[in-house]
């Protein structure tokens, strides 16, 4: 999960059970400020356990929603694209 923004972890936090304002604020610090496990558990007063237990569900909804992001740009946004737009695109890259 890289570059990750206030607005994507809280769209996360969504598609999740969690709802602890705590754990919440523990996601942030680590994944937003740098924190590490520990210090955000010191922080917001919860276990490193749940945290760590908690990222971890985090990072399988990231990367469920990549998966579906790209299924459908495959899927539905790329056959409207022109070939040539397209290919002039990706030679610019």
């Amino acid at each position: 999960m890289t570059d990750l923004k206030a607005r994507q972890l809280n769209l996360l936090i969504e598609l999740t059970e969690i709802r602890s304002e705590a754990i919440e604020r523990a996601l942030h610090l680590c994944l937003l400020e740098g924190k590490t496990q520990e210090e955000a558990a010191k922080i917001v007063g919860v276990s490193q356990a749940i945290i760590s237990k908690r990222l971890k569900v985090i990072k399988e909804k990231d990367a469920l929603v990549r998966k579906l992001t790209t299924c459908l740009f495959v899927e539905r946004l790329l056959p409207l694209v022109d070939a040539q737009l397209l290919t002039e695109i990706l030679e610019q890259r």
